[in-house]
C-alpha cells in the first residue's frame, strides 16, 4: 500500500485521501503533484500556476507549469545580485509582502527555486511563516528548507516564536530538511512539548524524519488521535501511517479510531493501521462497511485501500464483484481497477466484468487482468475475444494484457495475428508485442509481421512488428530486411 501524498493542497492521486495532509512528500511518485503548493523534492520542476483554484489543478490545462515558474536557477554567472525570472533577489523579498497572498505565495517559492544563492531573504521568510494566507507559510516553509544551511539556526529559533503559526512552519520547515537539520533535535524535542497540539505534531513528524527514529514521535502523534480538532487528529494518524511498522506501539489507538463518528477519520485510520499491522483482517470489516457510505469521496478512497491491500483483502472481493457490476459506471471501473492487485482470486469476477456492457467497464476488467499476470491465464479465451471488441481501447488493453501472461497467449495467436490488421495503431503494435514475447510459439504469425513491417504507415509499429519478427523467426526477419 503506497504512503499518501504529504502537503497535497489539491488533487492527490492516492490512495489516502488528501484532507489533513501537512506538507510531507515521502517520494517517489510517478507523476508531479498537481495542485500541491508546496515544492516536490521529486518533481522540482513542478508547480502549479500561482492564482490557480489551490483545491484542485489539472495540470495547467495546456499551459506549461515550467513556463509559469521558469527554469530552475543555478545560481549567478557574476558577482552581482542573484537573480531569477529577470528579478533580483532583494526584489523577490519586498514582494513578499504584497497585499495579495498569490504573488506573495509566488515570490516565497521563487526563493526556495533559487536555493542557497537567497540566504539574505531567511528572516523575511522566517516572518512569512506567520502569514494569514495556509499557502504563503507552506511556501516560505519550504523555501527555508530549500535554502539549506543558513536556515537552520534562524528556524531552530522559530520553534519558539510567540505565534503558533511561526512554530508550525518552522517544525515543518526542518523536517523538510531532514538530516542536515540534525542541529534541531534538541529543540524538537522540546518542542513536543509545546502548548499547542498542533505544533507537538508538526514537531513530532520532523524529530521522526530528521533521525529516523520514531520512539519519541509516536507518543506524540497517538494521544493527537483522540484531539477534538479534526485537522489535528489527520495529521496525527497521516503521519503514523507513513512511519508505518515502527509505529505499531499505536495500533491499539488507530483500532479504537475505526470506532469514531467522523467517517473520513475512520477510513485514515483503517488505512493507517494496515500500514503499521499490516493485517488485513482488522480493517477490512471498517474499509468493506465504507462502500457503502453516502459520500462518493469516501467510497472511492475505500475501494482504492482495499485495492491497495492486494491479495490479502480478497475476503473483499464478493462486496467489489457487486460494485463492478452495478449501476455506477465510474465505481464499476474503480472496483475493476482494484481487483487488479487481487491476484488469481480476482480472476473470475474480472472475467464477467469482461462481458459488461459499458466500455469504460470492460477496459478496466481488462487492464486489471494485464496486471493480475500470470496467474490471469485462465481469461486467455475472453482476451482473445477482446481483440474484436468494439471499442479500440478495450482492443489495445487486451492485446497489452496478452503481453503479460507468458505462454498461455499461445491460444490467442489466431485473434493477435488478425489484430495486426486493426485500424488502430496502437492494437497493431500491441498485437506485434504480444506475439514477439511468444517467440516460437507466435511463428504462424511471421508472414503478417513480415507485411506489417514493409508496408505500415505507422513507424511505430513498424519498429514493433521488427522486433517480434526477430524474436519468432530470425531467418524471416533477416529475409525481410530487419537489421
Amino acid at each position: 500500500m503506497q504512503p499518501p501524498h504529504w502537503g497535497c493542497y489539491g488533487y492527490c492521486p492516492g490512495p489516502l485521501p488528501p484532507w489533513g495532509c501537512y506538507g510531507y512528500c515521502p517520494g517517489p511518485q510517478p507523476y508531479p503533484h498537481y495542485g500541491c503548493f508546496g515544492y516536490c523534492p521529486v518533481y522540482p520542476s513542478y508547480y502549479p500556476p500561482i492564482g490557480s483554484n489551490p483545491y484542485y489543478w489539472d495540470g495547467g490545462a495546456g499551459q506549461s507549469a515550467i513556463s509559469v515558474v521558469g527554469p530552475e536557477y543555478k545560481g549567478s554567472s557574476s558577482k552581482e545580485e542573484p537573480t531569477y525570472q529577470g528579478m533580483s533577489l532583494s526584489n523577490w523579498i519586498a514582494t513578499l509582502q504584497n497585499p495579495y497572498s498569490q504573488i506573495r505565495a509566488k515570490a516565497a517559492a521563487a526563493l526556495g527555486r533559487m536555493g542557497p544563492a537567497a540566504k539574505d531573504a531567511v528572516p523575511a521568510l522566517v516572518e512569512a511563516l506567520k502569514d494569514k494566507q495556509a499557502e504563503v507559510r507552506v511556501q516560505a516553509s519550504l523555501a527555508l528548507a530549500a535554502i539549506g544551511d543558513a536556515a537552520v539556526q534562524p528556524v531552530i529559533k522559530a520553534l519558539k516564536d510567540e505565534h503558533r503559526q511561526t512554530r508550525m512552519g518552522a517544525a515543518l520547515c526542518l523536517g523538510h530538511m531532514g538530516g542536515k537539520a540534525e542541529a534541531a533535535a534538541p529543540a524538537l524535542k522540546e518542542a513536543l512539548r509545546d502548548r499547542d497540539i498542533a505544533v507537538r505534531c508538526h514537531a513530532a513528524q520532523a524529530l521522526w524524519r530528521i533521525t529516523g527514529k520514531s520512539d519519541l514521535a509516536v507518543p506524540v502523534l497517538t494521544a493527537a488521535l483522540k484531539d477534538r480538532n479534526a485537522a489535528v487528529r489527520e495529521s496525527a494518524v497521516t503521519t503514523l501511517a507513513m512511519i508505518g511498522p515502527d509505529a505499531k506501539t499505536a495500533a491499539p489507538a488507530l483500532r479504537e479510531a475505526l470506532k469514531d463518528e467522523d467517517v473520513k477519520f475512520r477510513l485514515t485510520a483503517a488505512q493507517a493501521l494496515w500500514h503499521v499491522d499490516h493485517k488485513a483482517a482488522e480493517v477490512l470489516p471498517a474499509l468493506t462497511a465504507l462502500l457503502d457510505d453516502k459520500l462518493p469521496a469516501v467510497r472511492r478512497e475505500a475501494l482504492a485501500a482495499i485495492g491497495a491491500i492486494g491479495a490479502d483483502a480478497r475476503g473483499a472481493i464478493p462486496a467489489m464483484e457487486k460494485i463492478m457490476l452495478g449501476d455506477d459506471e465510474a465505481f464499476s471501473a474503480y472496483a475493476a481497477s482494484a481487483l487488479g492487485n487481487f491476484g488469481k482470486a480476482a480472476v473470475p469476477a474480472l472475467r464477467k466484468a469482461m462481458k459488461d456492457d459499458r466500455e469504460r467497464v470492460r477496459w478496466q476488467a481488462v487492464t486489471a487482468l494485464g496486471h493480475v499476470g500470470l496467474e490471469a491465464n485462465d481469461a486467455v479465451p475472453e482476451l482473445a475475444a477482446a481483440l474484436a471488441d468494439k471499442d479500440k481501447h478495450v482492443r489495445a488493453a487486451a492485446a497489452e494484457a496478452l503481453t503479460k501472461v507468458g505462454k498461455a497467449a499461445k491460444g490467442a495467436v489466431p485473434a493477435l495475428i488478425k489484430a495486426l490488421g486493426d485500424e488502430s495503431a496502437l492494437v497493431r503494435a500491441n498485437a506485434a508485442v504480444a506475439l514477439g514475447d511468444l517467440g516460437n510459439e507466435g511463428k504462424p504469425a511471421a508472414g503478417a509481421l513480415t507485411k506489417l513491417y514493409q508496408k505500415d504507415e505507422d513507424p511505430d509499429v513498424r519498429e514493433h512488428a521488427a522486433e517480434a519478427l526477430k524474436n519468432i523467426d530470425p531467418k524471416a526477419a533477416k529475409e525481410a530486411g530487419v537489421r
